[in-house]
């Protein structure tokens, strides 16, 4: 298994603190609450709800380079795993309460979240 990166659009290492890229995320942020600008195959959102009864919600097939992960509720673990049949639990990353978790990932499909409770929300923003 290769190291994961980010990349620029020539396939050169990027940074991610650098104030460069920053600025490019926050531009497609905007475009995207604006309804304008870039393509809807570099970026778009996904809006996820853990189910109540298996309290499990998983990622959607879509290929990225960058997942900006966010929810508004308490108790909501993220695993990354390339096991389809794996799922997360409560001894898993914890998600911040109204923060936000910027990962690198290959495909959000890689993404499965577990809620204390079942019905939490997570929002994704990806970057291909």
């Amino acid at each position: 298994m290769g190291d994961t990166y980010l990349s620029d659009k020539n396939g050169e290492r990027i940074n991610p603190a650098n104030e460069g890229l920053q600025r490019d995320n926050l531009t497609a942020i905007n475009e995207l609450l604006e309804g304008v600008g870039g393509s809807a195959t570099n970026y778009g959102t996904e809006y996820l709800l853990v189910q109540p009864v298996s309290q499990l919600a998983e990622g959607p097939d879509q290929g990225c380079k960058v997942a900006h992960i966010m929810t508004d509720s308490d108790g909501v673990h993220l695993l990354i795993t390339d096991d389809a049949d794996e799922d997360a639990d409560v001894e898993d990353f914890l998600l911040p309460q109204k923060g936000e978790v910027v990962l690198p990932v290959a495909n959000l499909n890689k993404l499965k979240f577990y809620g204390a409770t079942g019905g939490e929300k997570v929002y994704i923003l990806w970057r291909a």
